[in-house]
């Protein structure tokens, strides 16, 4: 392992020791913690592009790095080709990736928050990514990701 990032070899040999000791939890059985092979830097690029947006440099270097899906947590994380499963509403994709996420960390987790945020939106998770299936419909991870606008070139 020799990534640009430590956190992303200290990820990769967890999972090699995770496999080797053949845990078994939640969801594993689809994925064996085993990660899809990385994209190449180029391919990154393309789907920010295609989708108008900027990933988190974190993420983008895990895509990169590590693998673009498979292992995480509960059923794995999504390939790219899923990442609109979080959606809920009636924007169609990818144009809702472009527009600005309506979530912070810093906001209140309850009702009064979701009302206030989502009203008259259609789409009430625009702005972010799927990158992890809980099951049952459910979604455990979510990125909130930067948009811009069509035929900009992203911060690679």
């Amino acid at each position: 392992m020799d990534s640009v990032d430590p956190r992303i070899d200290r990820i990769l040999v967890k999972l090699a020791r995770v496999r080797e000791r053949n845990i078994e939890t939640f969801g594993a059985a689809t994925h064996r913690y085993q990660l899809a092979p990385p994209l190449p830097d180029a391919a990154v690029l393309a789907l920010e592009t295609s989708h108008r947006i900027e990933l988190p440099a974190d993420y983008r270097a895990f895509l990169c790095a590590a693998g673009v899906a498979g292992a995480g947590p509960y059923y794995g994380l999504l390939p790219p080709e899923r990442w609109d499963n979080l959606l809920v509403g009636n924007g169609a994709w990818p144009e809702v990736a472009a527009r600005r996420c309506l979530w912070s960390a810093a906001l209140a987790r309850d009702e009064a928050t979701w009302e206030a945020k989502t009203a008259g939106c259609d789409e009430p998770f625009q702005g972010a990514l799927a990158i992890a299936e809980q099951g049952c419909g459910g979604f455990a991870c979510s990125i909130a990701i930067h948009s811009r606008p069509s035929g900009s070139a992203p911060n690679a």
